[in-house]
Formats: structure tokens, C-alpha cells, sequence
């Protein structure tokens, strides 16, 4: 019986070992913000939820919109520079699904939207 239960123990310490190690293998990667300026009438103390915001919107574009809009130029993969009324536009289209949508497949909710949106608008120009 002492074999038995030294056996089951032996399996399960190697168990967490090699799932600790594999957890200690995993990257965290960075992602920093491309250049933006803060909204002219932005408080001290939102900066920091801005800039999450910001952050994630560019996470999202690059996941969601990035294969359709990005161009290149000179060799380099550029973002375009949309103008107010084309983001309101995209914002009509997401809220109402009824508007022709060739993004079937991809779901962005109303949060996530609004997280593009800031990158879109505050992103320094291309």
C-alpha cells in the first residue's frame, strides 16, 4: 500500500513540475502604444484609463480591421488616417447589423467599438 500511494504522489509532484515549467515558458510580450495625443479636454486622473483604452483599441484594429485597411507604403505596413465622418461611419455600421457587413465572422462588441474608435481618432497621423 506505502508503494502504491509513493507512486500516485511521485506522479502527481512530476505532473505539477512539468506544468509549472511550462508555465514558466510562456512570453508575456509588451505592447506599446503607437503615438497619440490625449482628447484637449481630457482629466489628469482618466490619462491612465485613456491610455488602457487606447491600448487595447490598438490590439483590437490590428485583430478585427487591420487586413482590409492597412496599406503599404514604401514597403512599410501603414494604418490610414480616417477622417471623423468615415469612423462615424464604421461606428453606424457596427451598431446597426442590418448595414451590409463583409466582417461576418467577426463579432466586436459595443465596448470594443469604442476602444477602436479611440485609437482611430487619436493615433498621431500615418
Amino acid at each position: 500500500m506505502k508503494k502504491i500511494k509513493f507512486k500516485i504522489y511521485t506522479i502527481v509532484i512530476l505532473f505539477l513540475c512539468a506544468f509549472m515549467a511550462c508555465k514558466a515558458k510562456q512570453k508575456v510580450v509588451a505592447i506599446v502604444p503607437m503615438p497619440f495625443n490625449y482628447p484637449d479636454d481630457i482629466k489628469e486622473a482618466e490619462k491612465p484609463l485613456f491610455l488602457t483604452n487606447y491600448t487595447k483599441g490598438q490590439v483590437l484594429y490590428g485583430i478585427n480591421c487591420a487586413k482590409c485597411h492597412n496599406k503599404t507604403e514604401g514597403g512599410q505596413n501603414t494604418i490610414p488616417n480616417f477622417s471623423l465622418p468615415q469612423i462615424m461611419d464604421y461606428e453606424i455600421r457596427f451598431q446597426y447589423p442590418s448595414h451590409e457587413d463583409p466582417m461576418k465572422e467577426t463579432v466586436i462588441s459595443p465596448e470594443e467599438l469604442e476602444q477602436i474608435v479611440t485609437f482611430l481618432r487619436y493615433k498621431l497621423p500615418s
